[in-house]
């Protein structure tokens, strides 16, 4: 019931897997194109059925030696990973270099308001130093993402009540210094760290809750294709918005220019919504156009497609999902392509 966690409101409680014959065949069709370099693999189970986890990482570390580790391979997990010396082994024998962290708060009084009760026996820095030692030092960390918003309890608009707004986005600057430093404190770490925002009309007092450029090393943005423009759902609309509206591309290149950062885009994606198929781009050609271009055209440290769902609503092109069919070819042509988009580095 932690309600940080959206998996178990769209696809319940029965975890969903792919079996480890189908990830290798996956993995051989990429190794195909002529692809070589960092894949981001996106598998809840590394937190929700850790069996399953470890028995792909058997057959992904098996494959990976045979074939003289063709891939850099990260992923994303809670901070208890530190709690699982096995699949912290299966990890690196699989050869994954990286994990992406969600640190939601150092605070146990406000993990177990939220229901985070798996992470409140947690020593922050015994975590931080047990990763490090097994290899996997040179994580990039998203410390309380999409804080701009009010979906989540980190959010500055959270509570509702606009008197209370910078105060919160002082205090999120705070606890965002003191986890910093706690991390950089563990000898052989190599993070970076992430402050990353959600696009939208949300400003929120955005400058008062950034720490300072001493504690970040990537500004981020998740952009999803939402028609929110109030105007009738066209690409254009929709695209305007994404990039003018708010807190939007426009405004991520300015404020990462200002502060001599690069730009990253941890999540981003094309958007079936069964239930609001109006505000949603679908099959959008355009819209994987447009982001190929807007990355290519600025400062960007890394992005991220966030292939993720298969509920009411999915953010995956899986050919298997037949859902984005002209988009997903898209996306494999453009980002196939030899010196193409950069990536994590």
């Amino acid at each position: 019931n932690c309600e940080f966690c959206d998996i178990i409101e769209i696809f319940g409680r029965v975890p969903r897997t792919k079996s480890p014959d189908q990830l290798i065949a996956e993995l051989d069709a990429v190794k195909a194109t002529g692809f070589s370099g960092p894949v981001f693999l996106v598998d809840d189970n590394f937190i929700g059925n850790k069996v399953a986890a470890k028995k792909m990482l058997r057959r992904l570390a098996v494959w990976s030696e045979a074939h003289d580790f063709p891939f850099d391979f990260f992923t994303e997990a809670s901070v208890n990973l530190a709690d699982d010396d096995v699949l912290i082994q299966g990890l690196v024998a699989a050869g994954f270099s990286a994990v992406f962290l969600g640190i939601e708060t150092p605070s146990r009084e406000a993990l177990l308001e939220t229901q985070k009760r798996q992470n409140t026996h947690l020593d922050l820095g015994a975590a931080v130093e047990k990763l490090v030692a097994a290899g996997l030092g040179h994580s990039v960390l998203r410390i309380g993402w999409e804080f701009n918003g009010d979906w989540f309890r980190w959010g500055i608009t959270a509570t509702g009540k606009p008197d209370q707004y910078a105060t919160r986005a002082r205090e999120f600057a705070s606890a965002w210094r003191h986890i910093v430093t706690a991390i950089r404190h563990v000898k052989g770490a190599h993070f970076k760290f992430d402050w990353c925002i959600g696009a939208g009309p949300h400003y929120n007092h955005l400058a008062l809750a950034y720490p300072g450029n001493s504690y970040v090393n990537y500004i981020g943005e998740d952009v999803y294709d939402w028609n929110r423009s109030g105007q009738p759902d066209t690409f254009k609309a929709r695209w305007h918005a994404i990039v003018h509206q708010g807190t939007g591309l426009a405004w991520l290149a300015k404020f990462a220019d200002a502060h001599h950062k690069k730009i990253s885009v941890p999540e981003w994606a094309l958007v079936h919504d069964t239930f609001h198929k109006s505000h949603s781009g679908g099959d959008d050609t355009k819209f994987v156009n447009h982001m190929h271009d807007w990355f290519a055209s600025h400062n960007l440290g890394y992005e991220n497609y966030f292939n993720y769902g298969d509920g009411w609503m999915s953010f995956t092109m899986n050919a298997s999902h037949d859902q984005f069919p002209a988009a997903g070819k898209l996306y494999r042509s453009l980002w196939s392509r030899p010196g193409g988009v950069r990536r994590l580095t």
